[in-house]
């Protein structure tokens, strides 16, 4: 059964579920619920991004252009540069960040949806796998499949909760790579 995770003071707990039928995941979108899939990559075979390392994006598309998050004095880097996932890039706090004034290090967006030829896309998608609690719904799975991009972080780093101007829902699939 879902069950609620311990949060920091004054933050809202967020719901972890497992075996997530369609009916739960339905309600929960329903009800705008923020939830966690602890098995979100459930079914996903070798060939998926989820067992990459980082250096294989690098690898596979070394022309991949990514944007640096809240590091001073870079913007974009290559995927073929290896300094964004050997190096901690200059860091920044915010007080209302869940980590206060403790500095996060800054993470790295890689647009595949809208920034990347059409090309560098379906290269991608090859390796791209729906997770299975959207497998129900054509159209979600057309969504996972179609827009999607990727947020790299060194250990210690992460993002800033903030709203982009994309007028859809967001997946947001957290792996542990190196």
């Amino acid at each position: 059964p879902p069950r609620p995770v311990p949060a920091p003071p004054g933050a809202p707990p967020i719901l972890r579920v497992k075996d997530l039928d369609d009916a739960t995941f339905q309600q929960l979108i329903r009800d705008g619920t923020p939830f966690v899939v602890d098995d979100c990559k459930r079914g996903f075979d070798a060939g998926a991004v989820s067992n990459f390392e980082c250096k294989d994006f690098a690898d596979r598309w070394p022309t991949g252009n990514m944007r640096a998050e809240y590091t001073p004095g870079q913007y974009h880097i290559y995927l073929k540069d290896p300094g964004w996932y050997s190096t901690i890039a200059p860091q920044r706090s915010h007080v209302e960040h869940m980590a206060k004034k403790n500095k996060i290090a800054g993470p790295y967006i890689w647009h595949v949806k809208d920034e990347e030829p059409l090309k560098t896309k379906r290269q991608v998608q090859k390796h791209w796998r729906t997770p299975y609690f959207l497998e129900h719904s054509l159209a979600n799975r057309m969504e996972a499949n179609e827009s999607f991009e990727f947020w790299f972080s060194m250990a210690g780093g992460g993002t800033f909760t903030h709203a982009d101007a994309y007028c859809e829902s967001t997946i947001s699939m957290q792996l542990a790579l190196t």
